[in-house]
């Protein structure tokens, strides 16, 4: 689980480039690092909004697919 949602960093950004709070101010009132309040508004300048979403990075492997793996160790002498 992640720490922030997409839409609290959308805010903590937008925010940011509303004008009114510095990074430094953004991260004191939002409880977080300035350096995490400089990453997130980077990523948004260079790709856009969409760099702030969560990628599921978790890869799902059914039974199947986990007997298969276990077959292949096991004739090719794997641990």
């Amino acid at each position: 689980m992640t720490k922030y949602s997409f839409e609290q960093k959308v805010t903590v950004v937008a925010a940011y480039f509303s004008g009114t709070l510095t990074q430094k101010e953004l991260a004191q009132h939002y409880h977080m690092t300035p350096r995490l309040v400089s990453k997130w508004v980077n990523q948004v300048r260079t790709t856009g909004y969409d760099a702030l979403k969560i990628k599921n990075k978790q890869r799902y492997f059914d039974a199947q697919a986990k007997f298969a793996i276990l077959n292949y160790k096991t004739t090719h002498h794997m641990s």
